[in-house]
């Protein structure tokens, strides 16, 4: 376990678990068993489970605004405004969640094809791992696993070891709304072992990382020919 302390005062705040490489190797087979059903949820019902949890961080505001507080670096006034932020996030990506739409393209532009057309459609990219820093640990976790769910995706976040008590409290708010719990995992405890074996594991296909730029060159290195997104700070 990993004992977790306000930086303020040293009051203990709770403890969370310090995750193995097997732990972890078993989240990504409960999320790769879960691909298929997510991808096949219907819009409406992602739309529906994202406005909930909406709902539900609006109502809970001040609770969310007090343990950013407490576990982060944050004032109580700014974890209120990162709040708000937050809610704005799912709103938004419930939003975009119905215009994940697709085009058609006429072929006319050759002879002989004038009747005919193409057409293209979006696709979930699957198994997204999101890592995500200290200094904002709920709308930066929110900006990542919310338009995954959006698209229909599954999510595995690992939230930094020092701010995950927020990550996991938004994460049981998803169950709480209706999402599947292998649709959206946080794994807790240390980077060498959490986030390394996530980011070098064949079945993730993609990457999304906040942090320091160190951290972001290791992860591009690590990762391969998965997909990357990184916004280093």
């Amino acid at each position: 376990m990993i004992e977790l302390r306000n930086p303020e005062n040293g009051k203990v705040l709770g403890c969370v678990n310090d995750n193995s490489k097997q732990d972890v190797i078993e989240a990504v087979e409960r999320a790769k068993s879960a691909k298929a059903a997510a991808k096949a949820t219907p819009t409406h019902q992602r739309i529906k489970i994202l406005n909930t949890v909406a709902a539900t961080v609006e109502r809970d505001a001040e609770e969310y605004a007090k343990l950013i507080s407490e576990e982060g670096i944050k004032t109580i006034r700014e974890a209120r405004k990162e709040v708000l932020r937050a809610v704005d996030t799912l709103r938004l990506c419930a939003e975009e969640a119905r215009r994940l739409t697709g085009s058609t393209i006429a072929f006319d532009q050759a002879p002989g094809s004038e009747d005919k057309f193409g057409y293209t459609v979006r696709e979930p990219v699957g198994l997204i791992v999101a890592i995500t820093p200290f200094n904002d640990p709920l709308n930066l976790v929110l900006h990542k696993i919310a338009p995954a769910i959006a698209g229909g995706n599954v999510v595995i976040l690992k939230p930094h070891d020092q701010t995950p008590l927020t990550a996991l409290k938004i994460e049981k708010a998803f169950y709480d709304a209706g999402l599947p719990k292998d649709y959206l995992q946080v794994i807790t405890g240390g980077g060498a072992t959490v986030g390394d074996t996530l980011v070098r594991h064949s079945s993730v296909r993609m990457v999304s990382f906040t942090g320091g730029l160190e951290t972001g060159k290791k992860i591009i290195s690590d990762a391969d020919i998965k997909k990357a997104l990184q916004s280093c700070i």
